[in-house]
């Protein structure tokens, strides 16, 4: 289960959400773990300077924004992040965001990290909907280059207050490879 809220003001947004997964845990060895319940989350904060001034970027850009991200896990795990991100006004797309950032984590050393995300309408004979998600890209001291990404494909139901679908979920590195298609319900409010 998730709980996701995004905050768009004049200056900035604001991202966050919260992932609870139950089941039977393993390690990357397959040794059970013992625990049933983990708790994520992520909050990303993004701040345009051109904004605070009164300024705007030209043409493609919609906007050029300072961002910053803290990943927490209870696991243990967590991550903070420190770049810059830009908007696109990209056809087709409502949201098509690109940032780049250094990142540490407690498992490796100080990194890079990118993300894109994006968010596509479409109509289809009558059926409304949305290709959204993300990706983030970044260096670890071991396991290469990690990828994880969760493209959504969704359809619009109930005057667009609840969406169903699919969501892949794709995590890979040296160490990691998990693809995971699953169905998805969101409701919206």
């Amino acid at each position: 289960m998730s709980l996701e809220q995004f905050v768009g003001f004049e200056t900035g947004d604001l991202f966050f959400f919260t992932d609870l997964a139950s089941g039977a845990f393993s390690t990357l060895e397959d040794d059970e773990t013992g625990i049933r319940h983990r708790l994520y989350s992520e909050v990303a904060l993004r701040v345009s300077p051109y904004r605070i001034i009164g300024k705007r970027p030209q043409k493609l850009a919609e906007r050029i924004l300072v961002a910053g991200q803290i990943n927490r896990g209870s696991d243990g795990f967590s991550a903070y992040m420190l770049g810059a991100g830009i908007d696109l006004s990209l056809p087709g797309f409502t949201v098509f965001s690109f940032n780049a950032y250094y990142r540490k984590d407690n498992y490796n050393e100080g990194t890079y990290q990118t993300t894109i995300v994006w968010d596509a309408p479409f109509s289809i004979s009558g059926l409304s909907g949305t290709f959204q998600g993300f990706g983030d890209f970044y260096g670890t001291d071991d396991d290469g280059v990690d990828i994880h990404t969760q493209p959504q494909l969704l359809f619009n139901l109930a005057e667009a207050t609840v969406q169903v679908g699919i969501e892949l979920i794709y995590h890979r590195n040296k160490a990691l490879s998990v693809v995971s298609p699953q169905a998805l319900v969101k409701v919206l409010f």
